[in-house]
């Protein structure tokens, strides 16, 4: 019985000793992307929980939902209201060379 407990134990210690290393690793290492320095724990941090909310965000401002929108959307003045983009979306996104869109 002291042997399981005692296997338990340094089991607990080796994992934290190896999470801890990761998490020292993670925090000195850095990356640069867009001219801009990132270490490996931010980067975790944008996939984790933040990559889904720009991601809606640049969806969010994409026109394809008001041209949807438009298609029921009643006369003014005998003319459709008509959707006016003021910036090019193409200027949000990187394609990796394996061609997966990632918002900047």
């Amino acid at each position: 019985m002291a042997s399981l407990i005692q296997s338990n134990n340094d089991l607990c210690a080796e994992y934290l000793r190896i999470k801890r290393s990761i998490e020292y690793t993670n925090l000195k290492v850095t990356v640069e992307l867009q001219k801009k320095e990132y270490s490996i724990s931010d980067l975790l941090v944008i996939k984790r929980k933040l990559a889904d909310r720009m991601v809606a965000t640049y969806r969010a401002l994409n026109d394809t939902a008001a041209r949807d929108r438009l298609r029921n959307a009643p006369k003014f003045d005998g003319e459709t209201p008509k959707v006016e983009v003021l910036y090019d979306e193409r200027k949000n996104w990187i394609v990796s060379e394996s061609g997966r869109i990632w918002p900047i």
